[in-house]
């Protein structure tokens, strides 16, 4: 007797996403049973293009990625969960191989490798080389951290590699992929603010050239070209920042209490 597959939901956190949503949604309407899109207050046309998919639209104020994402999670119907971010999509070959992962799933979770392109070129090296993430998951043995930024999937069973990739195309120009490092700058500062960690502008300093020389050299981000000495440098730039937000956070924080 043939296994019943599996039903997948899929989840999308969106915010001002109109022009990327329409290609990640496309890429998994056939392969989507359910697909959730958890918006915080979008302006443009996120809601509307989510609707023409047939997608459940919920509105929820914004309390951080990960506890954002796990909202997404916890209002699916399905056990099986694939998230997505809206400038991310599924080429047809990892459509394929996630179908058949819920035809007969033989873990609880798989990672994913990701292709990340600038400028349309892929990188290959410095700090996107290499990338994979952990996205399909049974939401009823895996959940996600609790972080500002950076979040990650965790359980308690072993992970599976899937490889076939996911494609992310993250922003259309240097200002908004500036725009970005600035955010995720703030939000890590405040993450590491809440943990009890300390930092000098020096630290930051050296924390940001580090940061440059090893994701650029020993890393190879200098065989991308151009692309990859921009991502090499925005890099140091959010490490800068992030640990120079940090100081300045320690140093108000006497301010704060008093008032």
């Amino acid at each position: 007797m043939q296994q019943q597959a599996s039903q997948l939901s899929v989840t999308i956190v969106t915010l001002n996403e109109a022009n990327f949503l329409p290609r990640c949604l496309a890429s998994v309407a056939k392969l989507a049973d359910e697909i959730v899109i958890v918006d915080c207050g979008s302006t443009d046309e996120t809601v509307e293009l989510a609707r023409q998919f047939n997608a459940i639209v919920l509105h929820h104020e914004w309390q951080g990625f990960s506890r954002q994402k796990q909202f997404a999670v916890d209002s699916c119907k399905n056990p099986w969960v694939l998230i997505l971010d809206a400038d991310e999509y599924l080429p047809p070959a990892t459509v394929a191989a996630v179908r058949k992962v819920l035809a007969d799933p033989q873990a609880k979770a798989y990672s994913l490798p990701r292709k990340n392109f600038f400028y349309d070129r892929e990188i290959r090296h410095g700090s996107w080389g290499n990338d994979r993430v952990l996205r399909l998951f049974d939401r009823n043995a895996f959940h996600l951290s609790d972080q500002q930024v950076h979040e990650e999937v965790l359980g308690p069973e072993p992970v599976q590699f899937l490889p076939h990739a996911i494609h992310h195309t993250p922003r259309k120009n240097l200002a908004s992929f500036l725009d970005k490092a600035n955010n995720y700058s703030s939000l890590g500062a405040v993450q590491m603010f809440q943990a009890g960690q300390k930092a000098t502008l020096g630290i930051a300093f050296s924390h940001a050239v580090w940061n440059f020389f090893f994701n650029y050299f020993f890393r190879l981000g200098f065989l991308d070209g151009g692309p990859g000495l921009l991502i090499a440098a925005a890099d140091s730039i959010d490490t800068f920042y992030k640990y120079a937000k940090l100081w300045e956070m320690v140093r108000t924080k006497p301010e704060r209490s008093g008032t």
